[in-house]
């Protein structure tokens, strides 16, 4: 089914990748979204709007998150979805801020998504991503921890 400006109409929230290269073999992750709000129009017409929210910052959450090890070596991974956003961004946080509330807003960092390609610091042992995606229909916050392996 198709709107009229041609998105395709979707039910649920796209899933993200995550996805690296150790020794020419591929590892990919599958991440569902932590907080999202989508909007779609129902087969009667009616359009329904869906809000999940896990109301726990990720550096609260860090113990529930995906724990991705990868090698220290590995200077970037690879993201994309079941469903192509209009555009996303990243931001994460040194693990080391883990549980401290205060960092919340004054210790994160952004980086620059290039053709799906997300840099990797590499200042600290870990770091707490957050990477959110914007659709016609809404947008949705993926989580994860990176450790080095």
């Amino acid at each position: 089914m198709e709107t009229s400006n041609n998105f395709i109409q979707l039910y649920s929230i796209p899933i993200m990748y995550l996805q690296y290269s150790i020794n020419q073999e591929v590892i990919t992750y599958e991440l569902q979204a932590n907080n999202y709000t989508w909007k779609y129009t129902n087969p009667d017409g009616v359009s329904s709007d869906v809000i999940g929210e896990n109301f726990q910052h990720p550096l609260d959450n860090v113990n529930s998150l995906p724990q991705i090890a990868i090698p220290f070596n590995q200077s970037y991974i690879i993201l994309f979805f079941s469903s192509t956003p209009l555009s996303f961004t990243s931001k994460y946080w040194p693990d080391c801020y883990a549980g401290t509330n205060e960092a919340y807003h004054t210790q994160y960092h952004y980086l620059n998504v290039i053709d799906n390609t997300l840099p990797l610091p590499k200042d600290e042992m870990g770091y707490i991503f957050q990477v959110n995606a914007i659709w016609p229909q809404g947008n949705a916050n993926y989580e994860f921890h990176i450790i080095y392996s």
